[in-house]
Protein backbone atom coordinates (compact mmCIF):
# COMPACT_ATOMS: atom_id res chain seq x y z
CA UNK A 1 0.00 0.00 0.00
CA UNK A 2 1.37 3.36 -0.93
CA UNK A 3 0.96 6.57 1.06
CA UNK A 4 -1.94 7.93 -1.00
CA UNK A 5 -4.04 4.79 -0.66
CA UNK A 6 -3.39 4.69 3.10
CA UNK A 7 -4.41 8.32 3.35
CA UNK A 8 -7.59 7.71 1.37
CA UNK A 9 -8.49 4.69 3.48
CA UNK A 10 -7.91 6.65 6.69
CA UNK A 11 -10.08 9.50 5.40
CA UNK A 12 -12.92 7.14 4.52
CA UNK A 13 -12.74 5.40 7.89
CA UNK A 14 -12.75 8.71 9.79
CA UNK A 15 -15.69 10.05 7.80
CA UNK A 16 -17.72 6.87 8.31
CA UNK A 17 -16.87 6.81 12.00
CA UNK A 18 -18.03 10.40 12.38
CA UNK A 19 -21.29 9.71 10.58
CA UNK A 20 -22.02 6.59 12.65
CA UNK A 21 -21.27 8.36 15.94
CA UNK A 22 -23.45 11.26 14.89
CA UNK A 23 -26.39 8.96 14.09
CA UNK A 24 -26.12 6.93 17.30
CA UNK A 25 -26.49 9.98 19.56
CA UNK A 26 -25.36 7.95 22.54
CA UNK A 27 -22.58 10.39 23.31
CA UNK A 28 -22.35 14.11 22.68
CA UNK A 29 -21.46 14.92 19.09
CA UNK A 30 -18.82 17.54 19.82
CA UNK A 31 -16.04 15.20 20.95
CA UNK A 32 -15.98 12.74 18.02
CA UNK A 33 -16.20 15.45 15.37
CA UNK A 34 -13.47 17.48 17.06
CA UNK A 35 -11.22 14.43 17.29
CA UNK A 36 -11.83 13.59 13.64
CA UNK A 37 -11.02 17.17 12.63
CA UNK A 38 -7.77 17.14 14.60
CA UNK A 39 -6.65 13.71 13.42
CA UNK A 40 -7.73 14.39 9.86
CA UNK A 41 -5.58 17.47 9.73
CA UNK A 42 -2.66 15.88 11.53
CA UNK A 43 -2.44 12.69 9.44
CA UNK A 44 -3.26 14.26 6.11
CA UNK A 45 -0.50 14.59 3.54
CA UNK A 46 -2.63 16.80 1.34
CA UNK A 47 -4.25 20.00 2.59
CA UNK A 48 -7.48 19.22 0.72
CA UNK A 49 -8.07 16.13 2.87
CA UNK A 50 -7.53 18.10 6.08
CA UNK A 51 -10.53 20.23 5.12
CA UNK A 52 -12.68 17.52 3.51
CA UNK A 53 -12.54 15.07 6.41
CA UNK A 54 -14.18 17.22 9.13
CA UNK A 55 -16.65 18.82 6.71
CA UNK A 56 -17.77 15.47 5.30
CA UNK A 57 -18.28 13.94 8.73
Amino acid sequence: MNAKSKQTLLAIILILLGVVLRLLELIPNFSPVTAIALLGGAYSLDKRWSIIIPVAS
